[in-house]
């Protein structure tokens, strides 16, 4: 889309009456077919063709169909790759930034979580993060935590002066 906002740009410099942009890129097509695209260069290129004089259609041509202007920027672009570096500002979308913030943040959460010392009890319920909570009623919430009136919770905060239950075995969630 660099490319095609280039000559778009080259293309408000000119006089034509007509121009025909040949592209294989599909994207910037569907991109430009809504009418907020979310792509910034998407939004220029538009905001460009608005002001124009200039009658422009865009025709998709097959990738490495023979084209000479398709294939002239597909052998440039093959060359941007190497050699110097050219600066060109992309926007990315906010919306792409979020999304990875929150995939970054669940994945730093899942590896705390996977690792941590403490709620292994819960972890058996719940080994998967999640920023939608699981909706359990108290007593369930009671049971995966292991903090209820169970003897061995309750021996533990001094509430109770034994572990066991009245047949002797610890008196927990799992009893």
């Amino acid at each position: 889309m660099v490319a095609l906002r280039e000559a778009t740009r080259w293309l408000s410099q000119e006089s034509l009456v007509k121009c025909t942009i040949h592209t294989d890129s599909q994207s910037f097509q569907k991109a430009l077919s809504t009418l907020q695209p979310n792509s910034a260069i998407a939004r220029e290129i538009l905001n460009i063709w608005s002001s124009l004089t200039t009658e422009v259609v865009i025709s998709w041509v097959k990738g490495d169909s023979g084209v000479l202007g398709n294939e002239v920027a597909d052998q440039l672009a093959r060359q941007g790759t190497h050699g110097s570096t050219l600066n060109i500002k992309i926007d990315v979308p906010k919306s792409c930034l979020k999304k990875n913030r929150k995939e970054c943040s669940l994945e730093i959460w899942q590896d705390r979580w996977n690792l941590s010392e403490t709620g292994r009890r819960t972890f058996i319920f719940v080994p998967q993060v999640n920023v939608n909570r699981a909706s359990f009623n108290s007593r369930t919430n009671q049971f995966i935590a292991g903090h209820g009136p169970f003897v061995t919770c309750l021996h533990r905060f001094g509430l109770c002066s034994h572990d066991r239950c009245v047949c002797d075995d610890k008196g927990g969630p799992n009893h």
